[in-house]
């Protein structure tokens, strides 16, 4: 009797510490889920008074003798990353499939503007 009252109260420590390892574990994976999440929405602040500006696209026409880097001149400001993500962008966003462009064909480039249309 005594020894079937040890067995029983072991069994009950058992399944009481595989609980409160479960608790432990279902609350640590739910903590690092919302970090995460909370994380990624976290936006930037901007200075008061500084313009706001707005991401646009325009079609333009290929000129004699431009190329992709010739466009990230003339249109990749202050706004990109650098001139080779704006060239990235403008691979990705016209499906081509390498840096050729020809005279006589269209893309579609990015620009910012304060101005909102």
């Amino acid at each position: 009797m005594f020894e079937e009252r040890i067995r029983l109260n072991k069994i009950r420590r058992e399944r009481e510490l595989r609980r409160h390892i479960l608790i432990f574990t279902v609350s640590a994976a739910v903590a690092i889920i919302l970090t995460i999440a909370g994380g990624s929405l976290i936006s930037r602040a901007q200075e008061p008074g500084t313009p706001v500006f707005y991401k646009y696209y325009t079609s333009i026409r290929i000129d004699e003798g431009d190329t992709l880097w010739s466009l990230a001149d003339s249109y990749a400001d202050e706004n990109f990353k650098s001139r080779e993500a704006f060239i990235q962008e403008v691979v990705r966003t016209n499906h081509l499939l390498d840096e050729t462009i020809c005279e006589g064909d269209y893309l579609i480039v990015p620009y910012y503007s304060a101005e909102f249309k």
